[in-house]
């Protein structure tokens, strides 16, 4: 994602059949996960997000679909379709040895401090993770129905989390998709920003009683 979308309009208008109903094919961009442990981070080297950073939203580029995993944790089918294309059919797809379940996913940009820049996808089929990107879309669209002649419609968030006590895996962090602004120009974020680096990484898997893995945190400066 090198420059955000023009089209808020459409792109709402493609949200709320989405919510009423209810992307993006596979890219090389990094993904981004809340971990077991709380924290957000993204990429091939598990980079923490930085605390406080600002992020703006692609609202052209949410997607709905399906994904299914086998039970040693490989992905073994995904379908996934921009919200404005005909909508996958879980009656549709192939027996692939596994259940598909939901998935949503959509794009970020940072606009603000050490990850300004990087550009990453959120892919989840949690629970959690549906119930955030769900209420993003729904504050972007109760923000444009409100004004639709307004310039400010491209959503800038803050990566947060909530958590609950799960009976068998204990604490569960579960997403929050905060928004904190609305930018009023989508080339001016644009040039606000440099290109995203590529990196290709694993999409989030739900919580399971697995070990927290190992991850590179940023270096102090």
């Amino acid at each position: 994602m090198s420059n955000l979308p023009s089209t808020t309009g459409n792109a709402v208008q493609a949200m709320q059949k989405a919510l009423q109903t209810q992307t993006v094919q596979a890219s090389d961009i990094p993904f981004l996960r809340l971990i077991k442990s709380g924290e957000w981070i993204y990429g091939a080297d598990d980079i923490d997000v930085e605390e406080g950073s600002k992020w703006a939203v692609n609202v052209a580029s949410f997607g709905m679909g399906f994904q299914a995993w086998n039970k040693i944790s490989e992905l073994v089918g995904e379908e996934i379709a921009p919200l404005d294309a005909p909508p996958i059919l879980r009656s549709d797809l192939e027996d692939v040895g596994a259940e598909w379940k939901q998935l949503l996913t959509a794009q970020f940009l940072c606009t603000s401090g050490e990850d300004k820049g990087i550009s990453v996808l959120y892919k989840t089929t949690a629970k959690g993770g549906i119930k955030a990107v769900n209420a993003l879309m729904a504050d972007i669209i109760a923000h444009y129905n409100a004004d639709p002649s307004a310039a400010a419609q491209v959503p800038v968030i803050e990566f947060t989390m909530d958590s609950y006590k799960h009976k068998q895996y204990g604490k569960i962090y579960t997403p929050i998709l905060k928004v904190v602004d609305w930018l009023e120009d989508t080339a001016e974020a644009a040039q606000a920003v440099s290109e995203p680096v590529a990196k290709v990484v694993e999409p989030e898997l739900e919580p399971e009683p697995l070990p927290i893995p190992t991850r590179r945190r940023r270096r102090s400066a």
